[in-house]
C-alpha cells in the first residue's frame, strides 16, 4: 500500500509540474486537460490514503 501511495504522489506531482508549465498558460484546452489530469491524480492518493486509513482500522479491530 506504500508503494502505490508514494507512486501516486509522484504521479501528482508530475501532473502540478505540468499543469504549473508557463508554456501552456495561453493554451485553454491544454490546460484544462491538465487540470483535470492533475484532479485525477489527487483523487487517486485521496482514495489510496483512505484505503490504508480503512485497512488500518481493520487491523486495529
Amino acid at each position: 500500500m506504500e508503494a502505490a501511495i508514494h507512486a501516486a504522489e509522484k504521479a501528482l506531482e508530475k501532473s502540478r509540474s505540468a499543469l504549473e508549465d508557463p508554456a501552456v498558460a495561453a493554451d485553454a484546452a491544454e490546460l484544462l486537460k491538465r487540470h483535470a489530469a492533475q484532479d485525477a491524480a489527487q483523487a487517486k492518493v485521496d482514495a489510496l490514503f483512505a484505503r490504508w486509513a480503512e485497512l488500518e482500522d481493520r487491523a486495529r479491530s
